[in-house]
């Protein structure tokens, strides 16, 4: 996901679908000449849905490591609890 989301970054130049929603509306309005023609509403929501869908992977991670550590302090010596 984070390999999507630089490529998105590569390709249109700023850091996220919301710049350049912001950069695209500013050319429109002063008229000046888009350097991306294949610019479609589908885009920005697939940027979008990637980023979120990382944010959401990377939390998930990060509970499952704080989970594991806390787990593993609760334990006496270390040791596994018996089920």
């Amino acid at each position: 996901m984070q390999e999507r989301i630089s490529d998105f970054q590569a390709q249109y130049g700023v850091e996220s679908p919301e710049e350049l929603l912001v950069e695209r509306t500013n050319q429109t309005l002063s008229e000046a000449a888009t350097t991306h023609d294949d610019l479609n509403p589908d885009t920005i929501r697939e940027w979008q849905t990637t980023r979120r869908n990382l944010a959401f992977a990377n939390a998930a991670l990060s509970i499952a490591d704080a989970e594991r550590f806390v787990g593993e302090e609760s334990r006496p010596n270390g040791s596994a609890l018996a089920q």
